[in-house]
C-alpha cells in the first residue's frame, strides 16, 4: 500500500488525502468486524445458561491458542496462522491515487480477505466473541486499523520523496519489532484468559 503514495509523493496533499482515505475505508471495515462480532458474542449469550459454561471453556482454548501464537510471534514454535491467500492486486494501482487507496483500505479493513500479518487481531476478535460489549469491538477495530495503517501514514507524512521510498527498506526491521511486541502482549493475555477460565470452571 505504500506503492501508490510514492508514485504520487510530488504532491502531497494528494498523497496525505489518499492516506487519509485509506485510513477512513480500512477504519470503517475493522469497526464494522468489531461491532458486528460483539454483538454477535451478546446475542449469543444473552440469557443463556450452557452458553456461557460453553463460552468459559472456549476462553481457556482461546488463552492456550494464545499461548501458542505468542511462541510463533516470539520464533520458538511455528504455528499455522489462518490466514486467506487473496492479496490486493497490484492492477488496483492503476485506478488512480484516491481510488486505488480506498480499494485497499476496504480490503484490508475486516482483516480476513488478505493475508494476516499477525495473530493478535484473530485472538482479539475471538476474545470479542465471549465479551460481547461493542465498546470493546470499536477498541479492536481502531486498535487494528491504527496498526495496519501506520506505514502508510508515515510515508504520507514523510517530507520527501526520497524519505518516503526508504520506507519500504525499513520495513523489514518495523515488522520484526512488531512480531517481539505480539509476542509479549499474545503472552500477557494468555496469562489471564487461562486463569479467568480455570477459576471459573473450578
Amino acid at each position: 500500500m505504500v506503492a501508490p503514495l510514492v508514485k504520487g509523493s510530488q504532491q502531497w496533499w494528494k498523497t496525505r488525502g489518499a492516506a487519509a482515505v485509506y485510513v477512513l475505508t480500512l477504519g470503517a471495515g475493522a469497526l464494522l468486524i468489531g461491532v458486528g462480532v460483539a454483538l454477535l458474542g451478546r446475542a449469543i449469550h444473552q440469557g443463556n445458561a450452557v452458553a456461557a459454561l460453553t463460552s468459559r471453556r472456549v476462553v481457556l482454548v482461546v488463552g492456550l491458542g494464545s499461548f501458542a501464537y505468542a511462541l510463533r510471534e516470539a520464533g520458538i514454535w511455528r504455528v499455522p496462522l489462518p490466514s486467506s491467500p487473496w492479496q490486493v492486486p497490484r492492477a488496483w494501482v492503476g485506478f488512480g491515487l484516491f481510488r486505488s487507496m480506498a480499494l485497499f483500505g476496504a480490503a484490508v479493513g475486516p482483516g480476513f480477505l488478505t493475508r494476516t500479518a499477525y495473530p493478535t487481531y484473530l485472538v482479539m476478535i475471538a476474545w470479542d466473541v465471549f465479551v460481547g460489549v461493542p465498546v470493546f469491538g470499536i477498541v479492536v477495530g481502531i486498535l487494528y486499523a491504527a496498526g495496519r495503517s501506520a506505514g502508510v501514514v508515515i510515508a504520507a507524512f514523510a517530507g520527501t520523496a526520497e524519505a518516503a521510498e526508504g520506507i519500504p527498506h525499513s520495513l523489514p526491521r518495523f515488522a520484526e519489532a512488531c512480531h517481539d511486541l505480539n509476542a509479549g502482549l499474545l503472552g500477557t493475555f494468555s496469562s489471564y484468559a487461562i486463569l479467568y477460565s480455570i477459576l471459573a470452571l473450578a
